[in-house]
Protein backbone atom coordinates (compact mmCIF):
# COMPACT_ATOMS: atom_id res chain seq x y z
CA UNK A 1 0.00 0.00 0.00
CA UNK A 2 0.90 3.19 -0.50
CA UNK A 3 1.55 4.02 3.06
CA UNK A 4 3.29 2.55 5.91
CA UNK A 5 0.77 1.73 8.91
CA UNK A 6 2.23 1.53 12.86
CA UNK A 7 4.74 3.89 12.26
CA UNK A 8 5.56 6.92 14.05
CA UNK A 9 8.57 8.05 15.71
CA UNK A 10 8.92 7.15 19.02
CA UNK A 11 5.92 4.62 19.68
CA UNK A 12 3.74 6.92 21.89
CA UNK A 13 0.87 6.42 19.33
CA UNK A 14 0.20 3.66 17.33
CA UNK A 15 -2.30 2.80 14.38
CA UNK A 16 -5.65 1.11 15.96
CA UNK A 17 -7.44 0.95 13.26
CA UNK A 18 -7.81 1.73 9.43
CA UNK A 19 -10.89 3.29 7.92
CA UNK A 20 -11.34 2.75 3.98
CA UNK A 21 -14.84 4.32 2.85
CA UNK A 22 -14.04 7.24 1.30
CA UNK A 23 -12.51 7.19 -2.56
CA UNK A 24 -11.36 10.83 -2.53
CA UNK A 25 -9.42 13.40 -0.33
CA UNK A 26 -10.94 14.11 2.86
CA UNK A 27 -11.63 17.38 4.06
CA UNK A 28 -12.70 17.47 7.50
CA UNK A 29 -12.80 14.77 10.39
CA UNK A 30 -14.55 15.28 14.05
CA UNK A 31 -15.54 12.84 17.00
CA UNK A 32 -18.15 12.87 19.15
CA UNK A 33 -18.31 14.33 22.51
CA UNK A 34 -17.61 10.66 23.90
CA UNK A 35 -15.45 9.52 21.36
CA UNK A 36 -17.81 6.81 20.01
CA UNK A 37 -18.61 7.97 17.29
CA UNK A 38 -16.12 9.78 13.91
CA UNK A 39 -17.49 11.83 10.90
CA UNK A 40 -15.49 12.62 8.45
CA UNK A 41 -16.51 14.53 5.04
CA UNK A 42 -14.72 14.67 1.35
CA UNK A 43 -15.02 15.02 -2.06
CA UNK A 44 -17.42 12.65 -1.85
CA UNK A 45 -19.67 13.00 1.15
CA UNK A 46 -19.44 11.90 4.27
CA UNK A 47 -19.03 8.97 5.86
CA UNK A 48 -19.51 7.98 10.16
CA UNK A 49 -17.91 5.56 11.46
CA UNK A 50 -18.39 3.65 15.03
CA UNK A 51 -15.24 3.51 16.95
CA UNK A 52 -16.27 0.04 19.05
CA UNK A 53 -16.74 -1.81 16.05
CA UNK A 54 -14.16 0.44 13.09
CA UNK A 55 -17.16 0.03 10.72
CA UNK A 56 -19.14 2.57 8.88
CA UNK A 57 -22.61 3.36 9.94
CA UNK A 58 -25.66 4.08 6.84
CA UNK A 59 -26.10 7.42 6.41
CA UNK A 60 -28.19 9.20 3.65
CA UNK A 61 -27.31 9.07 0.17
CA UNK A 62 -24.69 11.86 -0.84
CA UNK A 63 -26.03 14.80 -3.27
CA UNK A 64 -23.29 16.07 -4.96
CA UNK A 65 -25.38 18.68 -6.14
CA UNK A 66 -24.31 20.56 -2.62
CA UNK A 67 -20.82 20.22 -3.36
CA UNK A 68 -17.70 18.46 -1.78
CA UNK A 69 -18.37 18.09 2.16
CA UNK A 70 -15.59 20.85 3.48
CA UNK A 71 -17.08 20.72 6.80
CA UNK A 72 -18.23 18.13 9.63
CA UNK A 73 -19.08 18.78 13.29
CA UNK A 74 -20.74 16.48 16.10
CA UNK A 75 -23.30 18.64 17.84
CA UNK A 76 -24.87 17.38 21.39
CA UNK A 77 -28.76 17.90 21.52
CA UNK A 78 -31.43 17.98 24.62
CA UNK A 79 -32.86 14.31 23.26
CA UNK A 80 -29.28 12.87 23.94
CA UNK A 81 -30.11 11.68 20.11
CA UNK A 82 -26.38 11.50 18.43
CA UNK A 83 -26.52 14.50 15.59
CA UNK A 84 -23.92 15.28 12.95
CA UNK A 85 -23.79 18.65 10.97
CA UNK A 86 -22.13 19.32 7.65
CA UNK A 87 -21.18 22.34 5.92
CA UNK A 88 -20.50 21.61 1.67
CA UNK A 89 -18.51 23.47 -0.54
CA UNK A 90 -21.97 25.12 -2.26
CA UNK A 91 -22.73 26.94 1.30
CA UNK A 92 -25.30 23.95 2.03
CA UNK A 93 -25.74 23.09 6.16
CA UNK A 94 -27.17 19.86 6.68
CA UNK A 95 -28.36 17.66 9.92
CA UNK A 96 -28.15 14.11 10.23
CA UNK A 97 -29.73 12.80 13.45
CA UNK A 98 -29.61 8.87 14.68
CA UNK A 99 -32.40 6.60 14.10
CA UNK A 100 -32.55 4.58 17.31
CA UNK A 101 -34.56 1.67 16.02
CA UNK A 102 -31.84 0.21 13.60
CA UNK A 103 -29.02 2.97 14.05
CA UNK A 104 -29.11 4.86 10.72
CA UNK A 105 -28.68 8.55 10.41
CA UNK A 106 -31.56 10.77 8.27
CA UNK A 107 -31.52 13.99 7.22
CA UNK A 108 -33.75 16.41 9.16
CA UNK A 109 -32.10 19.66 7.85
CA UNK A 110 -30.71 20.60 4.45
CA UNK A 111 -30.40 24.67 3.77
CA UNK A 112 -28.27 27.15 1.83
CA UNK A 113 -27.01 29.57 3.87
CA UNK A 114 -25.06 32.94 3.68
CA UNK A 115 -23.59 34.08 0.51
CA UNK A 116 -23.94 29.94 -0.79
CA UNK A 117 -19.87 30.23 -0.68
CA UNK A 118 -18.05 27.03 1.03
CA UNK A 119 -18.11 26.81 4.24
CA UNK A 120 -15.04 26.67 6.46
CA UNK A 121 -16.35 26.76 9.76
CA UNK A 122 -18.73 25.33 12.11
CA UNK A 123 -18.43 25.68 15.87
CA UNK A 124 -21.57 24.89 18.36
CA UNK A 125 -21.93 26.09 22.16
CA UNK A 126 -24.25 24.39 24.65
CA UNK A 127 -26.23 27.17 26.28
CA UNK A 128 -28.87 25.31 28.26
CA UNK A 129 -30.67 22.15 28.55
CA UNK A 130 -33.09 23.27 25.82
CA UNK A 131 -30.44 25.52 23.19
CA UNK A 132 -27.28 24.57 21.22
CA UNK A 133 -25.92 27.08 19.07
CA UNK A 134 -24.31 26.56 16.29
CA UNK A 135 -21.65 29.04 14.33
CA UNK A 136 -21.36 29.18 10.69
CA UNK A 137 -18.33 30.68 8.65
CA UNK A 138 -17.98 30.68 5.02
CA UNK A 139 -15.69 31.62 2.01
CA UNK A 140 -17.70 34.93 1.65
CA UNK A 141 -16.59 36.51 4.64
CA UNK A 142 -20.34 35.41 6.08
CA UNK A 143 -20.00 34.89 9.85
CA UNK A 144 -23.66 33.68 11.48
CA UNK A 145 -25.25 32.25 14.73
CA UNK A 146 -28.25 29.88 14.89
CA UNK A 147 -30.06 28.44 17.58
CA UNK A 148 -30.85 24.91 16.87
CA UNK A 149 -33.75 23.52 18.84
CA UNK A 150 -32.73 19.69 19.15
CA UNK A 151 -35.56 18.73 16.32
CA UNK A 152 -35.66 20.15 12.49
CA UNK A 153 -35.67 24.00 12.72
CA UNK A 154 -32.69 26.82 13.19
CA UNK A 155 -33.38 30.03 14.09
CA UNK A 156 -30.80 32.93 13.24
CA UNK A 157 -29.21 34.72 15.44
CA UNK A 158 -26.91 37.27 13.92
CA UNK A 159 -25.57 37.52 10.88
CA UNK A 160 -22.74 39.43 9.70
CA UNK A 161 -19.67 39.89 7.42
CA UNK A 162 -15.99 40.68 8.06
CA UNK A 163 -14.53 42.70 5.61
CA UNK A 164 -11.54 41.74 3.72
CA UNK A 165 -10.81 38.73 6.18
CA UNK A 166 -12.02 35.27 5.03
CA UNK A 167 -12.89 33.43 8.44
CA UNK A 168 -11.15 30.21 7.84
CA UNK A 169 -12.21 29.22 11.57
CA UNK A 170 -14.75 29.94 13.76
CA UNK A 171 -14.74 28.79 17.70
CA UNK A 172 -16.82 29.89 20.61
CA UNK A 173 -15.02 29.92 24.35
CA UNK A 174 -17.52 29.15 26.53
CA UNK A 175 -17.67 32.91 28.09
CA UNK A 176 -20.19 34.62 29.60
CA UNK A 177 -21.03 36.63 26.71
CA UNK A 178 -21.31 33.83 24.45
CA UNK A 179 -18.52 36.13 22.56
CA UNK A 180 -17.89 33.99 19.06
CA UNK A 181 -13.95 34.25 17.85
CA UNK A 182 -13.14 33.95 14.33
CA UNK A 183 -9.54 33.64 12.35
CA UNK A 184 -8.60 35.44 9.77
CA UNK A 185 -7.23 33.47 6.72
CA UNK A 186 -5.39 36.34 4.65
CA UNK A 187 -4.84 39.11 7.62
CA UNK A 188 -3.68 36.58 10.24
CA UNK A 189 -6.73 38.04 12.77
CA UNK A 190 -8.59 36.67 15.73
CA UNK A 191 -11.48 38.93 15.79
CA UNK A 192 -13.75 38.50 18.82
CA UNK A 193 -17.38 38.55 18.09
CA UNK A 194 -20.50 40.06 20.41
CA UNK A 195 -22.64 36.97 20.87
CA UNK A 196 -25.66 38.81 20.24
CA UNK A 197 -25.30 40.88 17.28
CA UNK A 198 -22.03 40.17 16.04
CA UNK A 199 -20.27 43.13 16.54
CA UNK A 200 -16.53 43.28 16.60
CA UNK A 201 -15.54 43.65 20.29
CA UNK A 202 -11.79 43.41 19.75
CA UNK A 203 -9.45 41.97 17.25
CA UNK A 204 -5.49 40.79 17.63
CA UNK A 205 -2.92 40.00 15.29
CA UNK A 206 -1.53 36.44 15.28
CA UNK A 207 0.27 35.40 12.50
CA UNK A 208 0.76 37.04 8.40
CA UNK A 209 -1.91 33.84 7.53
CA UNK A 210 -3.64 31.62 9.27
CA UNK A 211 -4.32 28.13 7.96
CA UNK A 212 -6.72 26.63 11.31
CA UNK A 213 -7.31 27.70 14.20
CA UNK A 214 -8.13 25.67 17.50
CA UNK A 215 -9.50 26.51 20.91
CA UNK A 216 -9.48 25.15 24.01
CA UNK A 217 -11.95 26.61 26.47
CA UNK A 218 -11.41 25.09 29.72
CA UNK A 219 -7.37 26.15 29.22
CA UNK A 220 -8.36 29.62 27.80
CA UNK A 221 -6.09 28.57 25.21
CA UNK A 222 -5.82 28.82 21.07
CA UNK A 223 -3.23 27.09 18.75
CA UNK A 224 -3.50 28.24 15.44
CA UNK A 225 -1.55 26.69 12.09
CA UNK A 226 0.45 29.84 10.53
CA UNK A 227 0.68 28.43 7.33
CA UNK A 228 4.74 29.16 7.50
CA UNK A 229 7.18 27.65 10.25
CA UNK A 230 4.37 25.68 12.20
CA UNK A 231 2.39 26.13 15.03
CA UNK A 232 1.58 29.00 17.47
CA UNK A 233 -0.09 28.58 21.18
CA UNK A 234 -1.72 31.93 22.33
CA UNK A 235 -3.46 32.93 25.36
CA UNK A 236 -7.00 34.09 25.01
CA UNK A 237 -7.57 35.85 28.19
CA UNK A 238 -4.47 38.07 27.80
CA UNK A 239 -3.72 37.55 23.96
CA UNK A 240 -0.29 36.69 24.61
CA UNK A 241 2.06 34.63 22.97
CA UNK A 242 3.17 31.36 24.62
CA UNK A 243 5.18 29.29 22.21
CA UNK A 244 5.98 28.69 18.58
CA UNK A 245 6.53 24.63 17.91
CA UNK A 246 8.15 24.91 14.41
CA UNK A 247 7.81 21.97 11.80
CA UNK A 248 10.50 23.34 9.12
CA UNK A 249 9.87 25.59 5.87
CA UNK A 250 7.25 24.40 3.74
CA UNK A 251 7.19 23.00 0.24
CA UNK A 252 4.19 24.22 -0.19
CA UNK A 253 1.72 26.61 1.84
CA UNK A 254 -1.57 24.76 2.32
CA UNK A 255 -3.46 25.22 5.70
CA UNK A 256 -2.88 22.39 8.16
CA UNK A 257 -5.27 21.43 10.80
CA UNK A 258 -4.52 21.59 14.22
CA UNK A 259 -5.83 20.65 17.60
CA UNK A 260 -5.12 19.86 21.45
CA UNK A 261 -5.15 16.13 23.08
CA UNK A 262 -4.49 14.70 26.13
CA UNK A 263 -6.09 16.97 28.31
CA UNK A 264 -4.23 20.44 26.04
CA UNK A 265 -1.11 18.90 27.70
CA UNK A 266 0.07 18.07 23.79
CA UNK A 267 -1.01 19.90 20.43
CA UNK A 268 -1.10 18.17 17.02
CA UNK A 269 -0.83 19.37 13.68
CA UNK A 270 -0.58 18.21 10.16
CA UNK A 271 2.07 18.83 7.42
CA UNK A 272 2.58 18.84 3.64
CA UNK A 273 4.69 15.87 3.69
CA UNK A 274 2.87 12.61 4.67
CA UNK A 275 3.63 13.09 9.08
CA UNK A 276 1.68 14.46 11.50
CA UNK A 277 3.22 16.13 14.21
CA UNK A 278 2.58 15.91 18.21
CA UNK A 279 4.46 18.44 20.90
CA UNK A 280 4.17 18.73 24.27
CA UNK A 281 2.41 21.94 24.43
CA UNK A 282 4.82 23.19 27.67
CA UNK A 283 7.81 22.44 26.53
CA UNK A 284 7.62 22.58 23.51
CA UNK A 285 9.17 19.29 23.03
CA UNK A 286 8.29 17.13 20.20
CA UNK A 287 6.66 13.62 21.78
CA UNK A 288 5.86 11.80 18.51
CA UNK A 289 5.83 12.16 14.15
CA UNK A 290 3.35 9.64 12.91
CA UNK A 291 3.71 8.71 8.97
CA UNK A 292 0.31 8.32 7.58
CA UNK A 293 1.38 8.90 3.91
CA UNK A 294 5.03 8.25 2.52
CA UNK A 295 4.52 11.75 0.83
CA UNK A 296 2.08 14.97 -0.07
CA UNK A 297 -0.34 17.12 2.23
CA UNK A 298 -2.26 15.47 5.73
CA UNK A 299 -4.13 18.52 6.56
CA UNK A 300 -6.98 16.70 8.49
CA UNK A 301 -6.62 15.78 11.85
CA UNK A 302 -9.37 15.61 15.17
CA UNK A 303 -8.61 14.26 18.64
CA UNK A 304 -10.51 12.84 21.38
CA UNK A 305 -10.24 11.31 24.67
CA UNK A 306 -11.88 7.66 24.85
CA UNK A 307 -11.44 5.10 27.90
CA UNK A 308 -8.56 7.01 29.52
CA UNK A 309 -6.49 7.12 26.23
CA UNK A 310 -5.91 9.98 23.46
CA UNK A 311 -6.82 9.09 20.51
CA UNK A 312 -5.75 10.96 16.88
CA UNK A 313 -7.68 10.27 13.75
CA UNK A 314 -5.88 11.91 10.51
CA UNK A 315 -6.50 12.17 6.73
CA UNK A 316 -5.44 13.19 3.28
CA UNK A 317 -6.78 15.91 0.87
CA UNK A 318 -4.46 14.14 -1.86
CA UNK A 319 -5.22 10.80 -3.57
CA UNK A 320 -7.18 8.18 -1.86
CA UNK A 321 -9.35 9.01 1.26
CA UNK A 322 -7.38 6.10 3.91
CA UNK A 323 -8.32 7.75 7.58
CA UNK A 324 -5.57 6.76 10.47
CA UNK A 325 -6.79 6.39 14.12
CA UNK A 326 -3.58 6.86 16.49
CA UNK A 327 -4.48 5.52 20.36
CA UNK A 328 -1.86 6.97 22.63
CA UNK A 329 -0.39 6.16 25.68
CA UNK A 330 -3.40 6.09 28.86
CA UNK A 331 -3.78 9.11 29.93
CA UNK A 332 -3.26 10.26 33.68
CA UNK A 333 -5.63 13.13 34.18
CA UNK A 334 -7.88 12.46 37.07
CA UNK A 335 -9.68 15.02 39.05
CA UNK A 336 -8.39 16.27 42.52
CA UNK A 337 -10.81 13.70 44.18
CA UNK A 338 -10.15 10.87 42.08
CA UNK A 339 -6.03 11.28 42.53
CA UNK A 340 -7.05 11.25 46.36
CA UNK A 341 -8.86 8.27 46.52
CA UNK A 342 -6.55 6.21 44.48
CA UNK A 343 -3.25 7.67 46.46
CA UNK A 344 -5.53 6.33 49.71
CA UNK A 345 -6.10 2.84 47.65
CA UNK A 346 -3.00 2.70 46.65
CA UNK A 347 -0.99 3.22 49.77
CA UNK A 348 -3.40 0.54 51.97
CA UNK A 349 -2.47 -2.02 49.21
CA UNK A 350 0.96 -1.20 49.41
CA UNK A 351 0.77 -1.71 52.88
CA UNK A 352 -0.67 -4.79 52.46
CA UNK A 353 0.97 -6.08 50.07
CA UNK A 354 4.34 -5.42 52.25
CA UNK A 355 3.17 -7.13 55.61
CA UNK A 356 2.19 -9.95 53.66
CA UNK A 357 5.88 -10.17 51.88
CA UNK A 358 7.55 -9.87 55.00
CA UNK A 359 5.24 -12.67 56.67
CA UNK A 360 6.19 -14.75 53.71
CA UNK A 361 10.12 -14.11 54.23
CA UNK A 362 9.97 -14.81 57.67
CA UNK A 363 8.38 -17.98 57.35
CA UNK A 364 10.75 -19.15 54.86
CA UNK A 365 13.61 -18.16 56.96
CA UNK A 366 12.47 -19.35 59.55
CA UNK A 367 11.70 -23.15 58.47
CA UNK A 368 15.20 -23.26 56.45
CA UNK A 369 16.57 -22.59 59.37
CA UNK A 370 18.84 -19.80 57.91
CA UNK A 371 17.17 -16.50 59.76
CA UNK A 372 20.47 -16.36 62.18
CA UNK A 373 22.79 -16.43 59.25
CA UNK A 374 20.95 -13.34 57.93
CA UNK A 375 20.69 -11.60 60.99
CA UNK A 376 24.53 -12.42 61.20
CA UNK A 377 24.85 -10.89 57.41
CA UNK A 378 22.81 -7.88 58.22
CA UNK A 379 24.41 -6.98 60.95
CA UNK A 380 28.04 -6.80 59.50
CA UNK A 381 26.79 -4.82 56.57
CA UNK A 382 25.78 -2.23 59.09
CA UNK A 383 29.31 -2.38 60.71
CA UNK A 384 31.32 -2.24 56.98
CA UNK A 385 28.58 1.21 56.62
CA UNK A 386 29.66 2.63 59.75
CA UNK A 387 33.40 2.14 59.56
CA UNK A 388 33.24 4.26 56.01
CA UNK A 389 35.61 6.58 56.00
CA UNK A 390 34.67 8.78 52.89
CA UNK A 391 31.53 9.58 51.13
CA UNK A 392 30.31 7.84 47.96
CA UNK A 393 32.13 9.54 44.43
CA UNK A 394 29.43 10.32 42.64
CA UNK A 395 30.25 9.98 38.76
CA UNK A 396 28.33 12.24 36.15
CA UNK A 397 27.40 10.64 33.02
CA UNK A 398 28.06 12.60 30.20
CA UNK A 399 26.36 12.07 26.84
CA UNK A 400 27.64 10.85 23.96
CA UNK A 401 28.76 13.93 21.78
CA UNK A 402 26.72 12.29 19.36
CA UNK A 403 23.48 12.87 21.31
CA UNK A 404 20.48 10.90 21.88
CA UNK A 405 17.51 11.07 19.65
CA UNK A 406 15.95 13.29 21.95
CA UNK A 407 18.96 15.74 22.67
CA UNK A 408 19.60 16.34 19.40
CA UNK A 409 15.75 17.34 18.40
CA UNK A 410 15.17 18.85 21.33
CA UNK A 411 18.63 20.91 21.22
CA UNK A 412 18.23 21.70 17.49
CA UNK A 413 14.52 22.98 17.74
CA UNK A 414 15.20 25.45 20.19
CA UNK A 415 18.23 27.39 17.82
CA UNK A 416 15.29 27.37 15.13
CA UNK A 417 13.05 28.64 17.16
CA UNK A 418 15.11 31.34 17.97
CA UNK A 419 15.34 31.94 14.19
CA UNK A 420 11.42 32.58 13.15
CA UNK A 421 11.12 36.21 15.37
CA UNK A 422 11.94 37.81 12.14
CA UNK A 423 10.65 41.76 11.49
CA UNK A 424 7.90 42.97 9.97
CA UNK A 425 9.70 43.61 6.68
CA UNK A 426 11.06 40.78 6.72
CA UNK A 427 7.85 38.82 6.94
CA UNK A 428 6.39 41.09 4.34
CA UNK A 429 9.06 39.88 1.66
CA UNK A 430 8.58 36.17 2.76
CA UNK A 431 4.57 36.68 1.49
CA UNK A 432 5.62 39.17 -1.11
CA UNK A 433 4.79 36.71 -4.28
CA UNK A 434 1.88 34.28 -1.74
CA UNK A 435 -1.77 34.00 -3.48
CA UNK A 436 -4.74 32.16 -3.83
CA UNK A 437 -6.94 31.41 -6.41
CA UNK A 438 -10.37 30.34 -7.08
CA UNK A 439 -10.58 28.03 -10.32
CA UNK A 440 -13.09 28.61 -12.59
CA UNK A 441 -15.03 27.31 -15.37
CA UNK A 442 -15.02 27.42 -19.22
CA UNK A 443 -18.60 29.28 -18.68
CA UNK A 444 -17.34 31.89 -16.40
CA UNK A 445 -18.90 30.30 -13.20
CA UNK A 446 -16.57 30.05 -10.13
CA UNK A 447 -16.26 26.65 -9.55
CA UNK A 448 -15.94 25.76 -5.24
CA UNK A 449 -12.65 24.79 -4.26
CA UNK A 450 -12.30 22.28 -1.26
CA UNK A 451 -10.38 23.58 2.07
CA UNK A 452 -7.61 22.07 1.37
CA UNK A 453 -6.93 24.37 -2.02
CA UNK A 454 -7.33 27.76 -0.19
CA UNK A 455 -3.70 28.27 0.38
CA UNK A 456 -1.62 26.38 -2.89
CA UNK A 457 0.53 29.40 -3.51
CA UNK A 458 4.25 30.09 -5.70
CA UNK A 459 3.40 28.23 -8.59
CA UNK A 460 7.09 27.79 -10.76
CA UNK A 461 8.86 28.89 -7.53
CA UNK A 462 12.23 27.29 -6.63
CA UNK A 463 12.35 24.56 -4.42
CA UNK A 464 13.04 25.98 -0.57
CA UNK A 465 15.95 24.79 1.50
CA UNK A 466 14.21 22.56 4.59
CA UNK A 467 15.50 24.64 8.26
CA UNK A 468 17.19 22.53 10.44
CA UNK A 469 14.55 21.78 12.00
CA UNK A 470 12.78 19.90 9.29
CA UNK A 471 15.96 18.19 9.09
CA UNK A 472 16.25 17.15 12.75
CA UNK A 473 12.84 15.85 12.80
CA UNK A 474 13.90 13.89 9.83
CA UNK A 475 16.15 11.97 11.70
CA UNK A 476 13.23 11.30 13.67
CA UNK A 477 11.74 8.70 10.94
CA UNK A 478 10.95 11.20 7.90
CA UNK A 479 13.44 11.10 5.10
CA UNK A 480 13.64 13.79 2.84
CA UNK A 481 12.70 10.96 -0.61
CA UNK A 482 9.54 10.39 1.20
CA UNK A 483 8.58 14.31 0.41
CA UNK A 484 8.15 14.42 -3.47
CA UNK A 485 5.85 17.16 -4.31
CA UNK A 486 2.18 15.35 -5.06
CA UNK A 487 -0.02 17.56 -7.06
CA UNK A 488 -3.31 17.79 -6.14
CA UNK A 489 -6.13 18.58 -9.07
Amino acid sequence: MWFNPFTSTRGRYRVASTLEGHTRSVFSLDFSSDGRYLASGGADGVRLWDMKTNTPIRTPEYRSAFGPVSQVLWIPTRSGIPTVCSGTGLGYLCLWTQNADNGAFTEVFAKRLGGGAEILGLAYETVGPTDTRIAVADRSCFVGVYSYDGRTELSPIFSTRINHSIPISISFANTKGREVYVFGLHDGTMYRLSGTDGKVISSKNLSDKIGHASIHAKQQLVVVDNVGSGFDVWSLNGGTHQRTFPTGKPTRFLPRQVDFVDGAQAIVGGSDHGAVYVFDRKTGAPLDVLRHAQQGPVQTIATTERDGYSVIASGTSCGTGTILVWRGKKTTATSPKQGRSLTLGSVVRACIQLLMLAAAVAFVCQNLAVWPEFSTWTQSIETVARKAQRPMTVVEIVPNPGGTLERAVNGDLTVSQSTLNVGKSGSMNRWKEWRTYVETSEAGEARPIGASQLLNAQEGGKKQETRKSRATLDSAGIKSDERAQLSCK
